[in-house]
């Protein structure tokens, strides 16, 4: 049985402030562990879905600020 795990490479993108515990360098140490481990081979991952606009504006930090501007709706570029 595999152990998944949702991400994807924008997320490394989303800079949420010093004061908040999730970062982009937090991901990477995710990572650089399950490698270092050798358990990164027995990791199914997946790509989460596309959130809509109204998914967004249900989280607690949009809300408070309406003017963020949506880049996670839209796929990404790469």
């Amino acid at each position: 049985m595999a152990t998944g795990f949702y991400s994807h490479a924008d997320c490394l993108l989303h800079d949420m402030g010093q004061w908040h515990p999730e970062c982009p360098a937090r991901l990477q140490a995710i990572e650089d562990q399950l490698i270092a481990s050798r358990i990164d081979a027995l990791i199914e991952r997946e790509s989460p879905p596309l959130a809509d606009e109204a998914a967004l504006l249900r989280c607690c930090a949009c809300t408070r600020r309406r003017t963020t501007t949506f880049a996670a709706v839209r796929p990404s570029k790469r």
